[in-house]
């Protein structure tokens, strides 16, 4: 090798050493042979159980994972994993395994049980420096629930099995992220939603999918503390219908479209992060270049870019700054 200052790190491959890297030696100076080193990897075995709310987890597990306990020292870039294995469904979610010396942000992910998959911080700052048994690392959630309206009315949907929308909950300083769908239940029964999410404090949105609700995500609550149980939960969706006709030059655009559409109108409102593409579709090919569609309230950047037509297809900036409505 060359001559330098090493930081000397190993993975275990075929062996019990872990596959993650442990650092052995920080500057180890190398100016001629080095011989007769001797690199100890040094590992403390770290074991407990996983509840939620205080209670055992449920799983129907056949030899899936239940959960998965994850161990993250940033300052010295150790990442360790250990498995919930099933041991049978109904036993006690155990874990045990290996980590390096460190300092710890302990999280715990569910896979197949009742556990939520999102991460959920259970301990920052454990110390490892020996062994650390009977840990209990307590997931906490708590129910969300409520119905989705569009300007105060029941959306509409025609969907056989498929979900009508999606509830968004973000926790940007703990880096929390739930989705909540709203199911089917009947195309015509309320678009009601219910889910466990952890404690904090989320921005609550919405995303239309089979239904008439917006596919773009609408932030319906801007701030929600969820320190218990939040039900009865009114998210509106506010829509506001626009439409109009494009042009060029002043006079109406040539196409020859048999179906596609001749242009788009995007819309697009830079400080909330909403973007609406609405189309301007054939309708007869020399018919007027009309549009219609709904977007949220917002001050919007609108611009027009064209695909089956003589506009060109790069946007062009009709308004820079519009108040809708």
């Amino acid at each position: 090798m060359f001559p330098g200052t090493y930081r000397v790190q190993v993975r275990g491959y075929s062996s019990n050493l872990p596959s993650e890297a442990f650092t052995v030696r920080q500057g180890l100076t190398v100016s001629g042979p080095v011989s007769n080193l001797t690199l100890d990897v040094v590992t403390h075995p770290v074991s407990g159980v996983v509840t939620m709310n205080g209670q055992q987890p449920t799983s129907g597990c056949g030899s899936s994972d239940r959960a998965y306990v994850d161990f993250t020292e940033p300052s010295l870039g150790y990442h360790h994993t250990l498995a919930v294995p099933c041991n049978g469904a109904t036993s006690p979610f155990a874990f045990s395994g290996s980590v390096f010396p460190g300092t710890y942000r302990v999280q715990v992910r569910g896979y197949s049980s009742n556990l939520p998959s999102e991460a959920f911080t259970v301990r920052q700052g454990l110390t490892v420096s020996g062994p650390v048994s009977n840990l209990t690392l307590d997931v906490v959630t708590h129910l969300v629930a409520g119905t989705v309206t569009m300007n105060g009315q029941q959306p509409i949907s025609s969907c056989g099995s498929s979900d009508r929308a999606y509830v968004d909950l973000d926790d940007d300083n703990l880096g929390y992220h739930h989705t909540i769908a709203v199911p089917c239940d009947g195309a015509s029964s309320p678009f009601a939603f219910d889910g466990d999410v952890f404690p904090g404090t989320y921005r609550v949105s919405v995303r239309g999918y089979s239904s008439n609700i917006p596919s773009e995500r609408f932030v319906a609550l801007p701030s929600l503390s969820v320190g218990q149980d939040a039900t009865g939960l009114v998210l509106d969706v506010v829509t506001v219908p626009v439409g109009g006709v494009v042009t060029m030059n002043g006079q109406q655009p040539m196409s020859s479209c048999g179906s596609s559409d001749r242009a788009y109108v995007d819309f697009h409102d830079s400080v909330q992060g909403y973007s609406h593409t609405v189309n301007v579709p054939c309708n007869g090919a020399t018919s007027a270049f009309t549009f219609q569609g709904l977007v949220y309230p917002g001050v919007y950047r609108i611009s027009v870019r064209g695909y089956s037509s003589t506009l060109p297809s790069e946007a062009y900036i009709v308004f820079d700054r519009v108040q809708i409505p």
